[in-house]
C-alpha cells in the first residue's frame, strides 16, 4: 500500500474511534495529532526506492555506452556470391578507421573469387597504413594472380603522391609479371609528378618490353605535361618498336595541344 494511503486511513480511523467513544474523555484534537504522528513515523520508516532506481538506470547507461562493435568470422559459407558481395560493400560503408580489418578474413576465406575481390576493393576505399600493408602483402604473397592484381588496383584507391613508392615495392618483389604490370597501371592513376617519375624510371631501365609498354600506357593516363615530353622522347628513341608504338598511342590518350604537336612531329620525322 502506498504511503499516502496509509496516512489517510490512520487519520480517518482516529476520528471514527473518537466519534463512537466520547465517554473515555479523550480530546479529539489530541487523538488526531497522535494518529497523524504515528502515520508520519510509518512513512519515515518505509524504504525509499527512488535513489536505487536512479542508480540502476545509470549503471545500465554506462554499460551500454561502453559497448564496442567487434566480430570475428568463424566461417564463410557464401553460397550466393552476389548477395555476399552486396553485404561486403554494405558492411564496409558502416566501418570506420581500423574497423575495416573485419573484412580481411573474407579475402582469405571466401569460396568465391568475386567475393574476395569485392572485399579487396571495399578495403581499398579506406585510406590507412593498416590497409596499405594488408593490400601489399596480398599482392606479393597470394598465389591467385587475379586476386593479387585486385589487391594492387585496390591499393591504388588508398595511395597518393606521398606514398606512390609502394608500387615500386610490388614491382621489385612480385614474381608474377601481370601483378607487376598492374602496379604500373595503378601508379598511372595517381596524380602528381611522383607517379610520372616512377613510370619514367621503369621505361629507362633495362626492363622486359611488356613492363616498358605497361609503363608507357600508364603515363598516358596521367594527363601530365611532363608525361608528354617523356613519351615523345621514347617514341623518338632506339627503344623496341612495340614500346615506341605504345608511346604514340599513349600520346593520343592525352588530350592536350602539346600531345597533338608531339604526334604531328612523329608523323613528320618517321
Amino acid at each position: 500500500m502506498k504511503r499516502n494511503q496509509i496516512l489517510t486511513l490512520l487519520v480517518m480511523a482516529g476520528f471514527v474511534i473518537l466519534a463512537v467513544t466520547p465517554i473515555f474523555g479523550v480530546r479529539p484534537v489530541d487523538f488526531a495529532r497522535d494518529a497523524y504522528n504515528s502515520a508520519r513515523e510509518v512513512q519515515d520508516q518505509e524504504p525509499s526506492y527512488a535513489n536505487d532506481e536512479s542508480s540502476v538506470t545509470e549503471t545500465v547507461s554506462v554499460e551500454t555506452s561502453s559497448t564496442e562493435f567487434e566480430y570475428t568470422f568463424t566461417g564463410i559459407n557464401d553460397e550466393d556470391p552476389e548477395v555476399a558481395k552486396a553485404a561486403v560493400y554494405a558492411l564496409s560503408n558502416s566501418l570506420e578507421g581500423d574497423e575495416i580489418k573485419i573484412l580481411f578474413p573474407v579475402v582469405e576465406k571466401s569460396k568465391h573469387l568475386e567475393v574476395q575481390k569485392a572485399a579487396l576493393y571495399a578495403i581499398g576505399n579506406h585510406d590507412s597504413a593498416l590497409v596499405r600493408d594488408f593490400l601489399i602483402r596480398t599482392a606479393l604473397t597470394n598465389e591467385e594472380s587475379e586476386l593479387a592484381k585486385a589487391a594492387v588496383y585496390a591499393l591504388g584507391n588508398s595511395v597518393d603522391e606521398n606514398n606512390v613508392h609502394v608500387f615500386l615495392e610490388i614491382l621489385n618483389n612480385a614474381d608474377d609479371i601481370e601483378v607487376r604490370k598492374a602496379a604500373l597501371y595503378a601508379a598511372g592513376n595517381v596524380e602528381g609528378n611522383a607517379a610520372v617519375d616512377v613510370l619514367a624510371m621503369v621505361i629507362s631501365d633495362d626492363n622486359p618490353v611488356d613492363l616498358q609498354k605497361a609503363a608507357v600506357y600508364a603515363l598516358g593516363n596521367t594527363d601530365s605535361d611532363r608525361a608528354v615530353d617523356i613519351l615523345s622522347d621514347v617514341a623518338n628513341s632506339n627503344a623496341a618498336t612495340d614500346v615506341k608504338k605504345a608511346a604514340a598511342h599513349a600520346l593520343g590518350n592525352i588530350d592536350s595541344p602539346a600531345a597533338r604537336k608531339a604526334l604531328i612531329q612523329l608523323i613528320e620525322n618517321q
